[in-house]
């Protein structure tokens, strides 16, 4: 069986650096002449690194901590017998499996993605191509609902796109450090009404993006800013930049391409200044 036929075998035993001497200087030797082979290591190394970074629990907010304790403060004055004392304890020691499972929860989706990805074709590693990957995985969200925003704000120092749409709100959000190709990211997630349709739209943030890095695909204007449209993996996305370094890519898989930049241009991003 020749290396190319073993890649998918070979990636993670070389990143792992369990292969031996010989073998690993002839795949070293392999792989500056094999770019489909390179692109295999270097998306088992995005795949690692997901992986590492869907094992660490979300954190636990101030906000829900409170109102922990004070459900508890409120069940201490209602009766002060054993049972209460020991919900107390009980409640205390749950933070940590809560999390913990759902670091586990995203460890599986990850997992999935990576085995359904050593059937396809391997991509370039720019960081498009890995936004849009990003945006696909089956991650849970670290927070829902109406406080989303300023969670958002306070833990990734974002401003979430708000979207002028009748009917549509921000539904949550999952921070992921140096989860594409090195910079911080934060996905949000938005319900979009559109012709009366409820539909998902993702908008990832990403941190200190200079603009050679997302001058990929077609460019066009929207509303005199420029914007451009980039497809891989068979999924559309639309990204841009702002003036603070930070690159943007709204995507929904629901929607026509023409109704996602028609959304784009409505963003408090895109739309008239």
């Amino acid at each position: 069986m020749s290396l190319c036929e073993s890649i998918d075998t070979l990636a993670m035993a070389y990143l792992d650096g369990e292969l031996a001497n010989e073998e690993r200087h002839e795949l070293d030797m392999h792989l500056t002449e094999c770019t489909s082979c390179r692109a295999g290591i270097d998306g088992a190394r995005e795949d690692q690194a997901l992986i590492q970074i869907a094992l660490v629990a979300p954190r636990v907010t101030d906000t829900m901590r409170m109102r922990m304790v004070k459900a508890l403060d409120e069940a201490d004055k209602v009766t002060s017998s054993e049972l209460v004392k020991k919900q107390r304890r009980r409640f205390s020691q749950f933070v940590l499996p809560g999390s913990a499972i759902l670091a586990a929860a995203a460890a599986i989706a990850v997992f999935v993605g990576v085995n359904v990805k050593s059937n396809t074709q391997p991509v370039a590693g720019s960081i498009a191509r890995a936004g849009v990957r990003q945006q696909t995985r089956a991650l849970p969200l670290e927070v829902e609902g109406p406080r989303t925003g300023n969670w958002v704000r306070q833990f990734a120092a974002v401003n979430p796109p708000q979207v002028s749409q009748s009917g549509s709100q921000l539904l949550g959000a999952r921070m992921l450090p140096n989860g594409v190709n090195g910079h911080d990211g934060t996905l949000l997630s938005y319900d979009i009404v559109v012709n009366s349709q409820h539909v998902v739209m993702s908008v990832l943030v990403i941190q200190d993006v200079r603009p050679d890095e997302l001058s990929e695909g077609e460019e066009i204007e929207v509303n005199g800013r420029t914007v451009r449209v980039i497809t891989s993996d068979g999924h559309t996305a639309v990204t841009t930049l702002d003036a603070e370094h930070r690159g943007y890519m709204f995507m929904s898989d629901e929607l026509p391409l023409k109704d996602l930049i028609a959304l784009v241009g409505r963003t408090s991003l895109v739309g008239p200044q």
